[in-house]
């Protein structure tokens, strides 16, 4: 992490101490509070003015707002990258710094959400399944037209059973 932001502190305790001992008071994994670290780090560098990093209590909705707004145009995260960055900073507000900011601090942030593409399912048709099966016949590995009883296909079953077969 950078030196000055692992320096700055909430009285005399670092923030990044902070995060690490609550996350692990909360039972959080440690991949979670590394990476809470990381988006809180990307969010105060964001908040910077002139190269003075600023305090997360000197920091309220506008300035959340404008960097989840910037992730979501400028650097076209996806939304679930943008969801965890939100998480991170609700998290070093709502239980990190809770007794540091008065209630409401925070409030309510305005920002411009990425958009989930839509993903249609992938699905074969009757004479397309069956084209498959007719195929696989034909390659000589009759097991692997075998239906199971969720009425997909064994992959590893059929593997066992054409290796044991040849």
């Amino acid at each position: 992490m950078l030196k000055s932001l692992k320096t700055h502190t909430l009285g005399k305790i670092k923030v990044f101490d902070c995060i690490a001992d609550v996350g692990a008071r909360r039972h959080l994994a440690a991949s979670t509070i590394e990476c809470y670290q990381r988006w809180v780090t990307q969010f105060l560098k964001f908040c910077r003015i002139g190269g003075r990093w600023r305090h997360p209590v000197e920091l309220g909705a506008a300035e959340v707002g404008a960097f989840l707004t910037d992730l979501a145009r400028r650097r076209r995260l996806s939304a679930s990258s943008q969801n965890q960055a939100c998480n991170a900073i609700v998290f070093l507000y709502k239980q990190v710094l809770a007794d540091e900011v008065p209630e409401g601090h925070f409030g309510k942030y305005e920002a411009e959400r990425s958009k989930r593409p839509a993903q249609l399912p992938t699905v074969l048709s009757v004479a397309e399944v069956s084209a498959l099966i007719d195929a696989i016949r034909r390659v000589a590995c009759p097991p692997a037209a075998m239906p199971t009883p969720s009425g997909g296909l064994r992959t590893s079953g059929v593997a066992r059973a054409w290796a044991r077969g040849r």
